[in-house]
């Protein structure tokens, strides 16, 4: 699957920017109503992450050659792992 042309390193290092202020003010908002570590922090920090991993990576996947197929099984495995280890743990 070839990425999209209207997404590029700009587009994914701005949404990552975005959703880190989204995740700030979240933070700083439930911080200061008291209920702190609702859960949708993880979210917002997922969510930044992810955005700036793509901008990073956005050459290697734009390629589709075989060092970004190994980049997407190998995040596939530590995907795998992760969810069964926590489903072991709940």
């Amino acid at each position: 699957m070839q990425m999209s042309s209207k997404a590029g390193r700009k587009t994914f290092f701005i949404f990552g920017l975005v959703f880190l202020s989204f995740g700030i003010l979240i933070n700083v908002v439930s911080i200061a109503s008291g209920n702190f570590f609702v859960g949708h922090e993880f979210v917002y920090i997922g969510t930044t992450v992810m955005c700036f991993c793509l901008s990073y990576l956005y050459p290697q996947f734009k390629e589709n050659d075989e060092r970004s197929k190994k980049i997407k099984e190998r995040g596939m495995f530590f995907s795998y792992i992760f969810i069964m280890g926590y489903m072991l743990v709940f």
